[in-house]
């Protein structure tokens, strides 16, 4: 009988756990869609959006009433829900917005988006207001990046975005106007809600993912008009097509 040392035993299932981890291979990661299509919606707080306001003075600025809640719409459209935004304009310049990251893209690739996006509003059209239309000034604004859009005190004096977002009617390399707040209905008291649907389509935004494939959508409105603007976001979509 041929005897094998312990020595040469122990070396011999380390090389045989060697030689299997080395066979052994990774299970393979799953190919993202393309296009990568979501459907969103506000319809309550597990819907899980975060809300956030900018461009408006880091002091004294509780006269702006900054208001945002998952609610009920108001007549005639009390049978769906959103998510009710609202602030006083007195900067001329405020911007209320609301962001969500979504997953599964492919990591560091380049895509062509599409921003579609339903919201009510009570703004008619054709309407003077301060410093602008209530209506026709308040821009509707889309954007997705890489990293997750934030309000920063860079000690000017207002709050900013860490982000390009444009200012009121030009769009920015982060995000890109789709619309106004104008609902089509004449200028006359009371202001009746109106579902109102936007589209990016036939604008050209593009977006390239980190080593995540992870996107922050934002959406928001950029506001000259120096009064109280309020918005309810229904729904909406994001369609990514990758391009390389």
């Amino acid at each position: 009988m041929k005897l094998v040392s312990l020595n040469s035993l122990i070396i011999t299932l380390l090389l045989a756990g060697c030689s299997d981890s080395s066979e052994r291979s990774e299970a393979p990661e799953p190919i993202p869609d393309n296009p990568f299509v979501v459907n969103f919606n506000f319809a309550d707080a597990a819907s899980n959006w975060e809300v956030g306001f900018s461009d408006y003075p880091v002091d004294d600025n509780d006269i702006y009433d900054l208001q945002y809640a998952y609610m009920q719409l108001p007549a005639p459209l009390q049978d769906r829900n959103g998510l009710f935004v609202s602030g006083a304009n007195y900067s001329d310049d405020l911007f209320m917005f609301v962001t969500k990251q979504f997953t599964g893209l492919q990591k560091n690739s380049r895509y062509e988006v599409i921003f579609e996006v339903s919201i009510a509003t009570s703004e008619p059209t054709g309407c003077f207001g301060i410093g602008g239309a209530q209506g026709e000034s308040v821009y509707v604004k889309a954007g997705a990046t890489a990293f997750k859009p934030v309000v920063e005190d860079l000690g000017t004096g207002n709050f900013s975005m860490n982000l390009d977002k444009g200012n009121q009617a030009i769009s920015g390399s982060n995000a890109i106007v789709l619309g106004d707040l104008a609902n089509g209905l004449p200028c006359t008291p009371p202001g009746q809600y109106v579902i109102k649907s936007l589209t990016s389509e036939g604008q050209k935004f593009e977006l390239v993912t980190n080593t995540s494939g992870n996107v922050w959508l934002m959406l928001g409105t950029d506001s000259g008009f120096e009064g109280t603007t309020a918005i309810y976001y229904v729904s909406g979509k994001l369609t990514a097509t990758l391009i390389n």
